[in-house]
C-alpha cells in the first residue's frame, strides 16, 4: 500500500494474499501507466529483499468506475476486461518479476527498460494470446524525458524572446525571471534545452532542478539538486562527507567570514543537516548570497522545471530570490503546466522583472 500511494495509485481491494492497486481513479495524472510500472517494481524489489516470492502485472485500458463506490468496505471500484486481464497476466508472471499487457508497454517503453521475448500469454476468455514484456528497470529518473535528436519546429519566436532576455540580463546584469506554462507534452523542456544550448555556448552556467510528481522529495528539493551540482555532492555520498564539501564550495564562492554559518543554513534548507532551524528569513538569505556569488563568478541560468509539483515553501524560495537577487546575470527560468495557476494566481505578482511565456 505504501508504495502504490506514494506514487499516487490507491489500493482498491485485498482478496487472500492478491493485492489490486489502481492508478488513474478516482483522480488521473497524465502517466498513470508509467506511475503503475515504476510503483510495480518497487514492491517488486521491496519483496525481494525481504524473501517474499511475489507475480505483479500492470495493464492499461478502459473500465468502468465507480466513483461512489466504498473499497473500505469491500465495494469495487473498478470493473472491466482491464482488470481480468491484469489477473491472467499476473498468473502467468515468474515468480519476482512484473508483467505488463501492450497498452502499458506501448505508453512506457521511453521511461521503462523491457525484456524481449516473452511468450504471449494464453488467457482464458480471449481468443487470441495476449501479448506481455517483463519490465527490468526505469531507465529514466521520474518526469524525465530523453531528449530527440529532431529538430525544433514552430517556437522560434518563443525561443528569441528568452535569448533576447538571456542577453539583456548578461548585459545589464540584472536579474530576471521567466515563466513558460504549456500543457503537458507541449514542449517546455525541450524550449529549455534551446535555450541551455545557446547559454552554454556562451560561456554561461547552467544548473537545473526539478519538482518531482510523487516519491521522495524534500520541501526544496528542486532548490537542493541545484546547490548540490555547485558542491558536487552526490546521492550516495554519507551526510558528513556531503556537509563538507558544501562548506568547501562555500569558503570558495562567498569568501566571507560567515561561510561556515551560511553553508550550515544551507544544509538545513535542502536536507543534508538535522537541528534547530533559525527563522526562515535565515535560511532564505543564505540562498540568497548563494545565488548572487553565482552570478558574480559568471552569468547564470537557474532552471527549475514542474514546478506545479512544486511544494509552496519553495514557490516562495524561487520568488523571494527573483525580488531580492540583485546586479548579477541570473536568469530564473521556470517551467510550469497552466494547472498551477489555480492553486496560485498571485504567482511572481508585482515582481518588476518578470516574464509568463
Amino acid at each position: 500500500r505504501s508504495e502504490l500511494e506514494s506514487h499516487g495509485g490507491r489500493v482498491e481491494k485485498f482478496i487472500g494474499d492478491a493485492v489490486m492497486g489502481v492508478f488513474g481513479a478516482p483522480v488521473a495524472f497524465g502517466d498513470d501507466h508509467e506511475r503503475a510500472v515504476r510503483a510495480a517494481l518497487a514492491v517488486r524489489d521491496w519483496a525481494g529483499g525481504d524473501d517474499l516470492q511475489v507475480r505483479i502485472a500492470v495493464n492499461t485500458g478502459e473500465a468502468i468506475v465507480d466513483l461512489d463506490a466504498r473499497p473500505d468496505q469491500g465495494q469495487a471500484m473498478i470493473a472491466g476486461d482491464v482488470v481480468n486481464t491484469a489477473a491472467r497476466l499476473q498468473s502467468a508472471a515468474p515468480v519476482g518479476s512484473v508483467l505488463v499487457g501492450q497498452e502499458t508497454y506501448a505508453s512506457t517503453r521511453t521511461a521503462i527498460e523491457y525484456q524481449p521475448g516473452f511468450e504471449p500469454v494464453r488467457a482464458k476468455g480471449k481468443a487470441e494470446p495476449v501479448q506481455a514484456w517483463l519490465a527490468v528497470r526505469a531507465t529514466v529518473d521520474v518526469g524525465e524525458r530523453p531528449p530527440t535528436p529532431a529538430p525544433m519546429v514552430g517556437r522560434e519566436r518563443e525561443l528569441e524572446v528568452l535569448k533576447s532576455i538571456w542577453d539583456r540580463v548578461t548585459g545589464e546584469r540584472r536579474p530576471h525571471l521567466v515563466t513558460v506554462f504549456g500543457p503537458a507534452g507541449i514542449g517546455k523542456s525541450r524550449l529549455a534545452l534551446e535555450l541551455m544550448e545557446h547559454v552554454g555556448a556562451r560561456d554561461g552556467r547552467v544548473l537545473r532542478g526539478r519538482s518531482m510528481p510523487y516519491g521522495a522529495s524534500s520541501p526544496y528539493g528542486a532548490f537542493a539538486q541545484l546547490v548540490k551540482q555547485v558542491a558536487k555532492v552526490y546521492d550516495s555520498d554519507e551526510l558528513p562527507e556531503a556537509r563538507s564539501k558544501l562548506s568547501a564550495a562555500l569558503a570558495d564562492l562567498l569568501w566571507v567570514e560567515e561561510a561556515d554559518e551560511h553553508a550550515r543554513n544551507l544544509s538545513l534548507l535542502i536536507g543534508l543537516d538535522e537541528g534547530e532551524v533559525p527563522d526562515r528569513e535565515t535560511l532564505f538569505f543564505s540562498a540568497r548570497l548563494f545565488v548572487e556569488a553565482l552570478g558574480t563568478q559568471v552569468p547564470t541560468l537557474v532552471l527549475f522545471e514542474d514546478i506545479h509539483w512544486a511544494e509552496a515553501s519553495l514557490l516562495e524560495l524561487i520568488e523571494m530570490l527573483a525580488a531580492r537577487v540583485r546586479e548579477v546575470p541570473v536568469l530564473f527560468l521556470a517551467l510550469a503546466r497552466p494547472e498551477m495557476l489555480t492553486e496560485r494566481p498571485g504567482w511572481a505578482g508585482g515582481l518588476p522583472t518578470y516574464t509568463a511565456l
